[in-house]
């Protein structure tokens, strides 16, 4: 964050993000996609490469007769069954430009699943929030996993603290849920510490209200240890997408 120091008066800039390593030698990265599951079958993907176009200009006319301008870069994989490609996946960022007096970090990314193959298939997918948050206050361990949901125009906040959250088995703790019987709607998903946050807004296709896609939000400790906190984060589930040969679902945040 090129306009914060990491310590006061030092030239060095806040690193608010960064990889995490566990004990058991896996990476965790914000904001990855973790799995996807697939007609039941779950294929783990945070550490396969994504094959990576080139970044260009974007210029985008806005409802409000402004025009957005920035760069953009897409990635995609495939996966593949029976030795054929099923799906697609691609993931395209897109980064504005944001002068220095706005104040402004925001980042929008749009993850698309395409059917590549002959078959329908069912596919659900689960992604990360930010991961490797420093502790911000010295005097203790502040580092948070934050929900927004809304119910009929009034907005909650849902705050877990990062060393509650200690399964040792990577699954952590439900934090919503959507069903039936749950009115609320999820608006964003966020890990913080005292001074800073990073928080992930899915997105409608319109790009305005509460998506219908998110399926469940909880909080993770990769490595089960209360005493070290920069591997807790956030993870979003889809609910499940049937998808017709040649169809493609989308999955937008910031």
């Amino acid at each position: 964050m090129t306009d914060h120091a990491q310590q006061l008066g030092d030239d060095a800039r806040y690193g608010l993000l960064r990889l995490v390593e566990g004990f058991d030698g896996t990476a965790h990265r914000s904001l990855a996609v973790e799995k996807i599951n697939v007609d039941n079958v779950d294929i783990m993907l945070r550490d396969v490469n994504w094959q990576m176009g080139s970044v260009t200009d974007y210029s985008l006319a806005g409802t409000d007769g402004t025009t957005e301008e920035g760069h953009e870069l897409s990635l995609w994989i495939e996966v593949f069954q029976n030795d054929a490609s099923a799906l697609k996946l691609t993931r395209t960022y897109r980064l504005p430009k944001q002068p220095l007096d706005l104040g402004r970090h925001d980042v929008y990314v749009d993850l698309t699943i395409e059917n590549t193959s002959e078959n329908p298939h069912t596919v659900i997918v689960s992604y990360l929030g930010g991961v490797g948050v420093p502790q911000g206050n010295a005097r203790m361990a502040d580092q948070v996993v934050d929900i927004g949901t809304i119910e009929n125009k009034v907005v909650s906040v849902s705050r877990t603290m990062a060393g509650s959250v200690s399964s040792g088995t990577g699954q952590g703790n439900d934090l919503y849920l959507a069903m039936p019987s749950e009115p609320a709607k999820l608006l964003w998903l966020a890990n913080a510490n005292t001074y800073f946050t990073c928080t992930i807004a899915p997105q409608t296709t319109a790009g305005a209200g509460a998506p219908a896609y998110v399926a469940a939000v909880g909080a993770v400790d990769f490595d089960g240890n209360a005493e070290t906190l920069d591997d807790v984060t956030g993870r979003i589930v889809t609910g499940a997408r049937s998808l017709m040969p040649g169809a493609a679902a989308s999955y937008p945040a910031s």
